[in-house]
């Protein structure tokens, strides 16, 4: 909606507008509307599972994001030397051929100031960039068609300074190493965490497998058979669902987003094994205290899946069916 947006702008804004006249285009937005509306039939269906979202991120990890860092992340995720290119890119778009591709610039300045005004992520301008820089390289290629040496020593630099910074972005040095490093790079600017925490969820998995299946097996055969796994989040939950077959666990479930929709199955009297919840008294489908089986440890996880207890405690069918609606949480971070 948002690159809709700013491609109706860039052609009210330019000679493309004449396109408005024409039936191909009307025709072009009813056949786009129809591909949408499936998506639009699901949201009704699922109480508008994204627009709730959306408002939780306004709310909360959003709200988080000052104006400055998102005009600074333009300049770190898309790397510092690459400015010339895209801003070239930019301008030529702009300028060349009298205007025929003013549109595309429009539309990105557009997205990039909806973007910024409404307090987004960072990466969220970076499906624009590929244009940039394929207009970028067009213009800076004919501009220093004269100057080899210019053009040989900025592609040059672009080269070196990616190799070097390589180590930063890439899965090359330990994480340890990455986290070490970008605390001397960027000091107290940006903690460390904020940009390598999506590494840091890629450990962990299977020592969270490994100790609830330890939790399982202490269960009596009674309560194995009726076994229920619950986990806060969706990463959580797939850590189960994926090493715990091997292991003979039951699925895991997770009230976190579109894991809420796969509601776990009734049990006559099932015994609901549960971690990644901050505090047991936050776990409403228990019908006793629950009681801590073990905890997960892993030094290098993220800090919110580091040291998890792990719960166990006797539920029913019917607690689960009247309390499943309160677990859903379409939002990042721990609920409520």
């Amino acid at each position: 909606l948002l690159w809709g947006a700013g491609l109706a702008v860039g052609m009210l804004l330019t000679r493309e507008r004449r396109h408005l006249r024409s039936g191909w285009l009307w025709l072009g937005v009813a056949v786009a509307v129809l591909i949408f509306l499936p998506n639009v039939a699901w949201q009704a269906q699922n109480d508008w599972a994204t627009v709730e979202f959306i408002r939780n991120m306004q709310g909360g990890t959003l709200a988080k994001v000052p104006r400055a860092l998102f005009v600074a992340g333009q300049v770190l995720y898309m790397h510092p030397l690459t400015i010339p290119l895209w801003g070239a890119g930019l301008y030529f778009l702009f300028t060349e051929e009298r205007g025929r591709y003013r549109l595309l610039a429009w539309q990105f300045c557009v997205v990039a100031l909806i973007l910024l005004a409404t307090g987004a992520k960072p990466y969220y301008l970076a499906a624009g960039y590929p244009v940039l820089f394929a207009a970028g390289g067009v213009g800076l290629e004919r501009w220093w068609r004269a100057r080899p040496k210019t053009r040989a020593g900025f592609a040059g630099a672009l080269a070196l300074s990616g190799v070097a910074l390589a180590t930063y972005t890439l899965p090359i040095l330990p994480l340890t190493e990455v986290d070490r490093r970008l605390g001397q790079l960027l000091g107290d600017v940006v903690p460390p965490m904020a940009l390598t925490h999506d590494m840091h969820d890629e450990f962990g998995w299977p020592e969270q497998a490994a100790t609830v299946e330890r939790v399982y097996r202490g269960l009596s055969p009674e309560e194995q058979h009726g076994a229920i796994i619950f986990a806060q989040n969706y990463g959580e939950a797939s850590a189960i669902n994926f090493f715990g077959p091997a292991r003979g666990l039951p699925p895991a479930h997770s009230g976190h987003m579109s894991h809420y929709l796969w509601r776990p199955k009734p049990a006559p009297h099932p015994t609901a094994i549960f971690y990644g919840y901050p505090e047991p008294s936050t776990f409403p489908m228990c019908a006793e205290a629950p009681t801590e089986r073990a905890r997960i440890h892993h030094p290098m996880a993220n800090p919110i899946e580091h040291d998890l207890p792990v719960y166990s405690c006797r539920s029913s069918e019917e607690l689960i069916r009247a309390h499943w609606s309160a677990m859903r949480h379409y939002r990042h971070g721990r609920p409520d």
